[in-house]
């Protein structure tokens, strides 16, 4: 594929897959319990069910999003190694917010689950306690690493993006000038520069200030990724 002459071709398959991703992302963390809720309401396993519940969704919105930013980088793979290292830093944050949602929705409920059926209470400092805070710190880890990772990852895929629609346009103006083509060159680069903010924002942030993720933190982290990541597949469904 010739992303230098044609931009970025439509994928729908792709924009489907980023789309449903990213709605499923957004609902997880709309309807994500925090731990002095889960915690709460283990006694009677509603709490428990409930984190059980969006992080299987979460869980299950990671291949998607895989599946729809491979897509991605096979239609860019005619725009060189940037292309190629964006794919690989996207797959990885993937990978690391498995695992965290693995660590709160699987292990942590668990444990949660042990104590509440030894009867131990929430605050206590026995052996159980010290292993739900351990989850904690992994699950601290790996979405740390998710949020550097995407975060890089969206400023790949913009500086791609960006050069694709300037490349297209320059193509299209020694043509013929086709006003739907600058609309489509126009929406390109808008979502490239949303991309580079957005994405050298979550670094910054987190590498800098932001320490602890929490879920509304993440759920912020989330919506603004949902936003680029809507804007980038309703591009990939227009033919």
């Amino acid at each position: 594929m010739d992303t230098v002459n044609e931009g970025v071709p439509a994928d729908r398959s792709a924009a489907l897959a980023l789309g449903i991703g990213s709605a499923a992302m957004v609902i997880t963390m709309s309807m994500h319990p925090s731990g002095p809720e889960t915690l709460a309401h283990a006694s009677h396993g509603r709490g428990v069910a409930l984190a059980r519940g969006v992080h299987a969704l979460a869980m299950a919105a990671v291949p998607v999003l895989a599946f729809g930013f491979a897509r991605l980088g096979v239609r860019l793979r005619g725009s060189g190694a940037l292309s190629g290292l964006a794919l690989a830093a996207q797959l990885t944050a993937l990978v690391a917010v498995l695992f965290a949602g693995a660590m709160s929705g699987l292990v942590a409920t668990a444990v949660v689950e042990r104590m509440a059926s030894a009867g131990v209470d929430a605050n206590s400092t026995g052996v159980l306690q010290p292993l739900l805070w351990y989850t904690a710190l992994l699950n601290q880890a790996f979405a740390a690493i998710y949020v550097v990772g995407s975060g890089a990852a969206m400023i790949g895929w913009s500086v791609v993006l960006w050069r694709a629609a300037v490349r297209h346009s320059a193509v299209r103006h020694s043509a013929v000038r086709h006003s739907a083509g600058a609309a489509s060159d126009g929406l390109l680069r808008s979502i490239a520069v949303l991309g580079v903010v957005t994405g050298g924002g979550l670094v910054v942030a987190r590498l800098g200030f932001v320490g602890h993720l929490d879920v509304r933190i993440f759920g912020l982290i989330v919506a603004a990724q949902a936003l680029w990541q809507g804007l980038l597949a309703w591009r990939l469904w227009r033919r």
